[in-house]
This record gives structure tokens, sequence and C-alpha cells, in this order.
């Protein structure tokens, strides 16, 4: 027992000595174990300044490959704004938390480490600045790219530090670890249980936070190493070339993309100097940009021209080279970036080209061409537009387009153009005009097209223009042709039927209100033949005239062709106001029109149609109504002429019946060579002395089916106004020398045959004709009959026209052996010098003179004349219509050889002039 108290103090003082120890070694591992925790702090914000500035050069290399301008330029510069936030945050309270929890073995190392990271921090967070607020420096981006290199270099090496001299802490907790669990061992083998059991738990605690911290900072060590592969992968994945070298010029880094351009692979790179590689590159006259980085000048350079090898193709580039320092801030070598740049070069190369180009073309063009915004604001024209329009580019750009067009034509453009801008369109072509300088109006052919680009240009619209004045001239020329006759300059036909279409189709007019007067020139025809066509035509313009002063102002007066006119009157509420118009037309037709010094007589027949009256059932038409008044006109010509008529229900059937006759007749004319319609009647021609028949006049016949036999007035004006008078000329002149040659073939008296002559009238239709010769010759030829026998006979009026081509034709005709008459003789309006210059043979004298030589007078004067005329110009005289012995006995002592009519014969049979022939005529009675 005595030992107890001893064994007890014993175990006291063990338990006491283990106590101590115990709670000495909680002390130190708890020291350690904070200052465990303030490195691992340290290498975390470490780790967080790295990711940091490794943000802040991804965010500088993404905003210097960001065009300016775009939208995606912004966003860079917000990240890269938060990256440097981030890494002046994480910067800002190391230095202290570095100094307060660094090992005491290694606190100077890490003192200096942070000396030396204060002003790479500090630069890198200048260039970021920079590089956000668009400094010029094209090298900010590499700097930041190699201050990060250098930051995150010098953190490690801070970091291996730390580690270092937590390496050591632990490894010397290890052995007062050891040395604890000895003592605690030996205590609890002397101690009380109570005691020892404890100090187990609680170092068994202490272990467990140790390699808790173990695992903490192995975590760390291998967040940093994923960091360091990441920046390693985005050096190797980037498609620009770089490398990096010493201050030796020995490349030490050569991503992938160098390979690539080279050639030249990563392990056969490392080492060898820059001077040592095959490449061709022509820096410039600032010579390699390597060799001014190690000199501390970054360097940039713009599309350098270079190739990897002597056989491989040159290219271009863009290259950055930047010194990189070390620590204590020596220049340890370079960063150099290469970009290729060969297909921007050529994109460029072809922008400037296609630019060249399009200045080219837009200078020189021959059309019109100007921009235009959303305003209708001028901002760029080309020198054909300048001359389109008269003025300059400087005073046409700024100014609306609108500003030189009338007002009245900007309707033309405004749906177009908002139908372009609506994108509903793409191109529009329209026809407006322009305002010269000079203040004529120039029509143009304007093309508007929506105008394309990628950028924000103002630009929305280009127009293109060329003049086509003359083209719109020439419509309008060939519009007013078109409706407008070319001779009288009144409308035509086609003009006069759309207006009156127009006029009956007025929802608020009557066909009642509507009228026409149809006007026909009597004897335009006598007029034409006798002074010509000049003379016709000055006649046609004079009436047109007469024909406009005669009408209102809101009445349209057209010509329909040859001497037809018509009128179309409006808002006509009686027959009054109709006839109190055509009687003005008449009556201003009845005057004489001075043509060459002549005064011409010419009247005019008038026919007046209303709508609503007449033979029509429904609403009339413009057809119909041009057909009735062309009806109440020949009636009005069948009245005598120089009047005006109304239609009236009926004369329609006249009309009609009148083209049944013509129909008829043209069925009558095409079976000529039956004979089966038309025949031949002749009337002799007699010596006025001894009555002996001298020749015969062919006359025409038509042996209608159910008219019967109809005279020559019936039925040849018709054949005249429809050219039917051609072929039936053709087989009269036939027909007559084919009687003729058997008649003269049968006469008993050679001397008597030799004198009879065969008349043929012709036709001035028939004389305009071509082939009216070879149709005289091949008649005389296929008939036998003697040229010199056949007199044709031509009205005056022929002879009047005095044109060439007539006096050739005559003198064909007198080629061929035949001879020439004129029919009426001194019924034309020209003088007689033209007996002088037609070779002519006979005068006939027309009957009317005949007629008035009884009674006396200037027309029996006359008679006289034209006989005497003859025999001075030794011209054989013919009398016509001679009816009355005492007829014959004036002509007789006036010196009249010959003539023919109802005294001797009336036109008889072929088969008759046989008989008197051979036996004779009586007078006309027995004849008759």
């Amino acid at each position: 027992m005595s030992r107890l108290p001893n064994l007890t103090h014993r175990y006291l003082a063990v338990f006491a000595i283990a106590s101590a120890a115990t709670i000495g070694g909680q002390v130190l591992v708890h020291a350690a174990q904070a200052r465990q925790l303030g490195h691992y702090a340290l290498i975390a914000r470490w780790s967080r300044e790295r990711l940091a500035s490794e943000r802040l050069a991804g965010a500088a290399t993404l905003l210097e490959q960001t065009p300016v301008g775009s939208a995606a330029r912004d966003g860079a510069r917000r990240t890269l704004a938060a990256a440097a936030a981030e890494l002046r945050d994480e910067g800002t309270h190391d230095t202290p938390a570095a100094l307060a929890t660094a090992p005491a073995g290694v606190a100077d190392e890490v003192r200096a480490r942070f000396d030396s990271l204060v002003p790479v921090r500090v630069r890198l967070l200048a260039d970021a600045a920079a590089l956000g607020a668009d400094a010029p420096d094209a090298a900010l981006g590499h700097r930041i790219v190699a201050g990060q290199l250098t930051l995150a270099r010098l953190l490690a090496a801070a970091r291996r530090d730390v580690l270092a001299g937590s390496e050591a802490e632990i490894s010397a907790l290890r052995v007062q670890e050891i040395a604890l669990v000895l003592a605690m061992l030996a205590a609890l083998a002397v101690g009380a249980v109570a005691v020892v059991r404890p100090a187990s738990r609680h170092a068994d605690s202490l272990v467990a936070e140790v390699v808790a911290s173990r695992e903490q900072l192995a975590r760390a060590y291998a967040t940093t190493s994923h960091e360091r592969e990441f920046a390693t992968s985005l050096v190797a994945s980037v498609s620009d070339g770089i490398y990096a070298f010493d201050d030796d010029q020995r490349v030490t880094e050569w991503n992938p993309s160098m390979e690539r351009w080279t050639g030249v692979e990563r392990r056969d790179a490392l080492g060898r100097r820059l001077d040592d590689f095959d490449a061709e590159i022509d820096w410039g006259e600032h010579g390699k940009p390597y060799e001014r980085a190690i000199g501390g000048e970054p360097t940039h350079v713009h599309e350098c021209r270079g190739r990897a090898s002597r056989d491989a193709e040159w290219r271009f580039f863009d290259a950055v080279c930047v010194p990189v320092r070390s620590s204590d801030g020596r220049i340890a070598g370079g960063l150099c970036t290469i970009r290729d740049v060969t297909e921007r070069v050529a994109t460029v190369a072809r922008v400037v080209s296609s630019e060249a180009r399009f200045r080219a073309m837009f200078d020189q063009a021959a059309i019109g061409i100007t921009f235009i915004d959303d305003d209708g604001i001028i901002h760029a024209v080309n020198p054909a537009f300048e001359r389109l329009v008269g003025w300059s580019a400087a005073e046409l750009i700024g100014r609306r387009a609108s500003e030189f067009s009338p007002p009245e034509d900007a309707i033309i453009t405004r749906g177009p153009v908002a139908e372009l801008r609506a994108g509903r369109r793409d191109s529009v072509t329209v026809e407006k005009r322009f305002v010269h300088r000079e203040g004529a109006q120039i029509w143009c052919s304007l093309t508007i097209s929506r105008f394309r680009t990628n950028h924000d240009d103002a630009v929305t619209l280009v127009g293109m223009c060329y003049d086509v004045t003359a083209r719109k001239e020439l419509e309008t020329r060939l519009s007013h042709q078109a409706f407008h006759d070319p001779l009288t300059g009144l409308a035509n036909r086609a003009r006069l039927l759309d207006r009156i279409h127009h006029t009956l189709a007025a929802p608020d007019r009557l066909p009642s209100n509507v009228a026409i007067i149809y006007v026909d020139l009597d004897d335009f025809k006598k007029v034409n033949d006798s002074l010509g066509h000049a003379a016709g035509d000055t006649l046609l313009r004079a009436v047109a005239e007469r024909l406009l002063n005669a009408t209102r102002g809101s009445d349209t007066v057209a010509r329909l062709g040859g001497d037809e006119f018509a009128i179309l009157l409006e808002n006509v509420r009686s027959d009054d106001d109709v006839l109190v118009v055509a009687d003005r037309v008449v009556r201003a037709m009845r005057a004489p029109v001075t043509i060459d010094g002549k005064e011409i007589f010419v009247g005019a027949s008038v026919g007046v149609a209303r709508g609503g009256v007449g033979d029509e059932t429904e609403r009339p038409t413009a057809d119909v109504l041009l057909r009735n008044a062309d009806v109440a006109m020949y009636r009005a010509k069948g009245a005598g002429k120089g009047r005006h008529v109304m239609y009236e229900r009926g004369m329609q059937e006249a009309a009609l019946e009148r083209l049944e006759l013509e129909a008829a007749l043209r069925t009558a004319v095409s079976g000529m060579p039956t004979g089966d319609e038309l025949l031949l009647h002749f009337q002799p021609i007699v010596e006025l002395d001894g009555e002996r028949v001298v020749g015969v006049e062919a006359l025409v016949r038509w042996a209608h089916p159910q008219l019967g036999v109809l005279p020559p007035a019936r039925f040849v004006p018709l054949a005249e106004e429809t050219g039917l008078i051609v072929p039936l000329g053709r087989w009269v002149l036939r027909e007559a020398c084919r009687h003729g040659a058997g008649w003269v073939g049968g006469r008993r008296s050679l001397d008597r045959m030799r004198s009879l002559t065969l008349t043929v009238n012709v036709s001035p239709l028939q004389l305009r004709d071509p082939g009216f010769v070879d149709d005289v010759r091949d008649a005389l030829r296929d008939s036998g009959f003697p040229p010199h026998l056949l007199l044709l006979e031509l009205t005056e009026t022929v002879f009047l026209q005095e044109d060439e081509g007539t006096l050739e034709t005559l003198r064909a005709l007198k080629a061929l052996g035949a001879r020439l008459a004129i029919d009426d003789f001194g019924t034309g309006y020209a003088s007689l010098n033209y007996l002088q210059q037609f070779p002519l043979d006979v005068l006939k004298i027309d009957r009317r003179f005949i007629d008035a030589m009884c009674r006396g007078g200037s027309e029996a004067a006359l008679a006289r004349t034209i006989i005497a005329l003859g025999d001075s110009l030794a011209l054989r005289t013919v009398a016509e219509g001679v009816a009355r012995p005492q007829q014959q006995e004036q002509l007789r002592a006036l010196g009249c050889e010959y003539g023919q009519g109802f005294l001797f014969a009336h036109p008889v049979p072929p088969e008759e002039i046989t008989r008197m022939l051979n036996e004779g005529i009586g007078h006309g009675a027995e004849a008759a």
C-alpha cells in the first residue's frame, strides 16, 4: 500500500506527462492544421487566380478574333471585363494571406514569388483594359496570352514552394505523432486506462483530419493539372499556328497548326533555332518579328507573304510576336501566333476587283442608275443619270427623287415601291416622266429593285432607267395614226366606232340622244380624174376644215375613207337638232373651193340617222347607226345630190336591194366566159352626109335573171365602185373584137371594110390597171381584128390627170396601132392644151351640146368651137345623141362628119349589125 501512493503519484506523473505531451501535441497539431488550411486556401486562391487569368486570356483571344462592330464583340468585351474583375479581386488579398500562412521554411520564397506576381498581374490587367477599350495596339491579345502564361508559371512555382513546405511540416508532424503515440503507449502502459483511451481517440481524430487535409490537397493538385491540360488543349486546338521560343531563338513550344503549315513535327521542331527552318517569309522592312520580340518589342505583321518551303505555294499570314519575360522581368523568350489569311486576301482582292468592275459598269452604263433610301433620298447616281436629267451628282445627292418628276407621276411609283419595301416583290418596272434641268419632260422606263446588303446601309432601293421618249412619241404618233386620218387629221373609222360605242354604252344616255351624219361628196371622182389626186387631197382637207367649222365643238368628225365623212352628235334632243347641223354641212359644201387658181364646185349628199329610230328592235350598235346613215345618204344621192335625208323605216330594204344587185353582178361577172347574163349591143356610127355605117360602138347589157335586161346606167356605176369594171371591161373588149373580126371579114367591099371602126369604152380604172395594154394586145391577137380599126373611147377626165403613167399607157396603146377617142368632150374642168400632148384621134361631142344647138346660146357656140378645134387639129369629130333631123343638118353645116344616135339606130344585137352592114340602115324610127 506504501507503494500505492508512489505508484499513484508515478502514474499521476506519467499521466501528467502524457497529458502534457498530448496537450502539447494537440496544440502543435491544431497549429499545423491551421497552417495546412491556410495553405489549401492559398493554393485554392491561386487556382482561382489562374483560372481567372486563363478566362481573361480566352476572352482576349475571342475579342481579338471578333470583327469590330458586330454584336458578338460586345459580349466578348463583357466577358473580358468580368474576367479582369475576377482576377483583380482574387489578387487583392493574396500578399498578406500568403505571408501569414506560408510555411516558415518557404516564407522568403513565397514573398519573392509575390513580388514577381504583382507586376505581371498589373500588366495583364492593364493590357486587358486596353484591349477592352479597342486600343489600336494589335499585339495586346498576344501580350495578354503571354502574361497569362507567365502568371500561370509563377503561380505554379509558388504552389510548388507551398506544397514543399507543407510536406515538410507534415513530415515533422508525423515524427511528433510517433513520439506522442509512444509517449501515450508508455503512459497507457503505466497510466490509467481512462486517460490513455481518450488520448488515443483524440489522436485518431487528428490523424483523420490530417488525411482529409492531404486528400483536399490532392484534389487541388488535380484541379490545377486539369487546368493546365485545358490550356494545353486550347493551344493545340486553335487553327492559328502558335510557337514559343527561348532567348536563344530555339523553339520551346510548337502546336499542331504549326505542324500542318510547316510539315515539321513537334518533336523535330523543339530545340531548333528559328532561322534553321526552310520557310521563306517576306517579313517586310522591319525585319523578323521574333528577333524584335527578343529585343522586347511586340510586333504585328499584316498580310505578309510566305511559304513553308521552296516547294510549297505562297500564302499570306498575319503574325503577332510578343516577348515572354521570366519572373524577374528578364526576357526569357517569345511567343508567336501566325494566322493563315490567304482566303481573306483573295476575298478582299475579289471584292476590290468586283467593286472596280461594278464602279466601271456603274460609271460607264448607258442607262441611268440611282441608289435611294427608304425616305426616297438619292445617295448616288451615275453619269448616265446626270446626263438624263441635266443635273450633276452633287446637285442630285441628298434630294428626293420625286423632286425630278411631275407631281402627278408620283402615284405611278408609290404603290410598287410600297410592295418592294414590304418584301412582296423583288423588282418593278414602270414608265414615268423626269423633268430635265432645262424644263423638258423625258419619258423613262424605270426598273426599281430592292437593294440587299449585310451591312447597316441606308440604301434600300436601286433604280435603273433609260430614255424612252422617242418610243413614247412614236407610240403617240402610231396611236394617233391608228385613230386618225393622216390626210385630214380627223378621226378615222376605228376612232369613230369606238366613240359611238362608248356613247351608246353610257348609262345616263338614251339611244335617241345619239345621231350620225353621213357625208359623201358629189362628183368627187370627177375632180380626182380631171385635176389629179393632189388636187383631190387638197379638196378633202378643205372639206374636213368646213365640217369642223359647221359642227359643234363636242361633235366627233371622222373621215371614213375616200370622200366619205361621218359626224357623231351627242346629247341630241330632237330631229331638229340633227337637221340643223346637217343643213349647215350641206350649205358649207356648196361653196366653191379654189385649187391651183381654179374654182371647184362639189356638193355633198348627207344621210342622218338617230339611235332608236329605224328598223332595229334592240339597243342600236355603232355599225347599225353607221349603216342607217349610209342608207339615208344613198337615198339623198339618188334624190338629186346636194341635200340631206333623215333615215326612215324601209330605207334599209333599198340598200339591201343594192347589195343584192352587187352580189348578182359579181356572179354575172364571174360567169362571163359562158356569156349567160352579160351580152353586147352595138350602136352604129354613120356619115352625116350619106348615112353610111363607118363604125360601131360596143355597149354592154346585163340580162338579170329577175329584173330583165338592164342598161349600163343601172350597173356600170356599181361596177366602177366595186372594181368589177376591170374584169367586165376586159370581157367587153374581147367580145367586141371577136364580133368586129367577123364583120370585117364578111364585108363585101374592101374599101368599106377598111373604114369600119370598132369603138370600145374604157374606164379610168382599166387605164390605171397595169395589165390593160396586155389585155388589148391579147384581144387583138386572139380575135384577129385589125388594130388600126380599134377605137378606145376614154373620158376627158383621164387626159386631165397629165401624169406620166397615163401618158406611157396611151403611147403603148398607140404603139399597138389602136386609136384613141375622147368621150363627152367639153365637160371637163381643165384647159384644152392636153389635145396637143396626148396622141388623140377622135373627139366625141357630148349630147348636151347637141341638144342645145337648136336652142342657140353658149352651148351651141361651144359645139361649133369643138368642131372647128377638131378640124384645126386634124381630129375626127363624132356627135353623140343625134335624135332629130334638124340636129343632123346643123352638124353637117358646121362641118361635123360623123354622128350616132337614135335618129340612125338604137343599140342592137350583133346579128342586127350584120344586117345593117350588108343592107344599110334607115332612120331611127324605122330601125326601132
